[in-house]
């Protein structure tokens, strides 16, 4: 369920002044939620909770799921993205940078708001623009393929716990972006003969494949098709800008920084100044280094202290599907 207007649209983010008492479904009883954000007592809560009960009687709900997802999206959803696009705008403001990028996927709603959110806030000369982006276009162009660590992107469904059916050699195929039969004869020597791709990986598959990867073979099969999607990759970049003078930031929801990585990287290849990155939360793994170079609106768990005192308790998958449910877009993958 998409985010009501009214409150895509900026409702209760008026400067002065409070929302009008007679706003549509004043006389609504509150949600949880909505008793949540008046119990915060300030203003800001207060004019979400106004907000989302007016949202609620625009909104018809013909049955209880129905009701569920149209309170969920103006007591929570709303006033969470609008809270973050906020944020991103004003520190952007801060410090001087002139345009925002909004990688795709979760970056389209966000983005939908900056530009909504922007002129309430006098800051509509700040240029809000869209970036595809996705792992596979980019990182299997620009990271250490060879590394095959736990955490790398390449990697993930293979080492977590070889879930039956979760990760096939095909799917390694698909997601490096090289035609197989490049990389089938290095394959069988490694011991994945025909017959070998829809098999799922298992643990005792492991060092043989650790071993292919970190060989010469892989590296030369990698080699022709990386470079033409390297310089596709780089042409993309510099079309939207951001190889220009011009201060910039990127906004993602989290986690563990890989596409940040990868643009800054880029960037400073070509001798620009690497984007500022925008997080609800990092997970800290991706961006040694670069604490200068990123800010989180809730957490950041490259914080010692942050993670001590914060995380124990913490249900991180929930927040992230959750945030990502909120932030889905409406096309498909890059």
């Amino acid at each position: 369920m998409a985010v009501p207007r009214r409150l895509a649209n900026g409702g209760g983010m008026g400067r002065a002044g409070t929302l009008a008492p007679e706003l549509p479904g004043a006389a609504l009883p509150a949600t949880r939620f909505e008793t949540m954000l008046e119990a915060a007592g300030a203003v800001l809560p207060a004019r979400f909770a106004a907000a989302s009960r007016a949202a609620r009687a625009e909104v018809a709900a013909p049955n209880a799921h129905e009701a569920a997802l149209r309170d969920v999206s103006a007591g929570v959803a709303a006033p969470f993205l609008i809270s973050y696009a906020a944020w991103i705008l004003r520190d952007a403001e801060r410090r001087g940078i002139g345009r925002i990028y909004f990688l795709a996927r979760d970056g389209q709603v966000l983005l939908d708001l900056a530009r909504a959110l922007a002129p309430r806030l006098g800051l509509d000369h700040i240029d809000c623009r869209y970036l595809y982006a996705s792992r596979q276009a980019w990182l299997r162009n620009v990271a250490d393929l060879q590394a095959t660590s736990a955490g790398h992107w390449l990697w993930w469904g293979v080492w977590q716990g070889f879930v039956a059916g979760q990760t096939t050699l095909a799917n390694l195929k698909r997601r490096l972006g090289v035609p197989g039969s490049d990389l089938d004869a290095g394959l069988a020597e490694a011991g994945f003969g025909p017959g070998s791709d829809d098999r799922p990986v298992a643990a005792e598959d492991v060092p043989r494949l650790e071993d292919f990867f970190r060989s010469e073979a892989f590296a030369a099969a990698l080699a022709g098709s990386r470079a033409a999607n390297r310089r596709l990759l780089h042409d993309y970049l510099a079309q939207e800008g951001l190889f220009d003078p011009v201060p910039s930031a990127m906004v993602d929801i989290g986690w563990a920084g890989n596409l940040h990585a990868a643009l800054a990287g880029m960037q400073e290849a070509a001798g620009a100044a690497p984007a500022h990155g925008y997080y609800f939360g990092f997970n800290a793994k991706q961006l040694e280094g670069r604490a200068a170079q990123r800010s989180r609106f809730q957490y950041d768990f490259d914080d010692p202290d942050a993670l001590a005192r914060f995380k124990p308790a913490f249900k991180q998958d929930l927040v992230e599907i959750y945030t990502e449910i909120f932030c889905a877009a409406d096309h498909g993958t890059l």
